[in-house]
């Protein structure tokens, strides 16, 4: 990610787990209304999904605390990633296919408690019991739905931590969402979902934000 005149640039580029390019960089610009914060160059790197849970588990230290979600929905992720990255915590995406023994084993070794983001739909009843029975210490932050955890998770920051809170459809594009993950990422803001029709859930937490500034992103897409 770079600044650009009245915005910032962002570059994607998919690679495998040897660090090779699997597809060709997509771009994407996008424009600030307002002052734009001074932004230093970021790298985003994807994962194969096969090996999200391998690798993020890897990324755990013993005695931290651990905040984890589902790896086959981009916006929970989304949510999940920027809450880690405010918090300074390692994250663990699980996939459907990933092994439940090998997460309980590896997460109980370390002695890390676990923050799971989302309902059942993002992490699953089985996968808390088990860390659960592991002896693991589990919390879980949850909506309704997506948008509701957003703003369950929002409501978890504190007013002096932030000055900016990030609006964003975690339904459809990735870029999109990447794009709302960075911004936030680089703002420490909280990240709300809008949806395509801005859920009730998301108008709550913006009130409960009125003291924040906004920030809307506008962006186009050239490949």
């Amino acid at each position: 990610i770079a600044p650009t005149p009245g915005g910032y640039r962002m570059r994607l580029t998919p690679l495998d787990s040897g660090g090779a390019a699997i597809a060709t960089p997509t771009e994407q610009s996008f424009t600030v209304s307002g002052a734009a914060p001074d932004v230093v160059c970021h790298d985003v790197t994807l994962l194969p999904s096969g090996d999200v849970t391998r690798a993020s588990l890897a990324t755990v230290t013993p005695s931290s605390t651990v905040v984890m979600t589902t790896a086959q929905d981009a916006g929970y992720a989304a949510i999940a990633s920027t809450y880690a990255h405010r918090l300074k915590l390692p994250l663990v995406l699980v996939t459907k296919s990933a092994s439940t023994k090998t997460i309980v084993n590896t997460l109980a070794k370390k002695k890390v408690k676990v923050v799971l983001i989302g309902g059942t739909v993002a992490v699953s009843a089985a996968l808390e019991a088990a860390l659960t029975a592991g002896k693991v210490k589990v919390t879980r932050l949850k909506g309704s739905d997506r948008a509701g955890t957003a703003a369950v998770v929002a409501a978890t920051v504190k007013r002096s931590d932030s000055a900016t809170a990030v609006y964003a459809s975690l339904a459809n594009d990735p870029l999109t969402i990447a794009l709302a993950v960075a911004y936030a990422n680089v703002t420490d803001a909280p990240l709300l979902d809008v949806g395509l029709k801005v859920p009730s859930s998301t108008t709550s937490a913006i009130k409960n934000l009125r003291d924040r500034k906004s920030t809307r992103l506008n962006s186009s897409h050239t490949d």
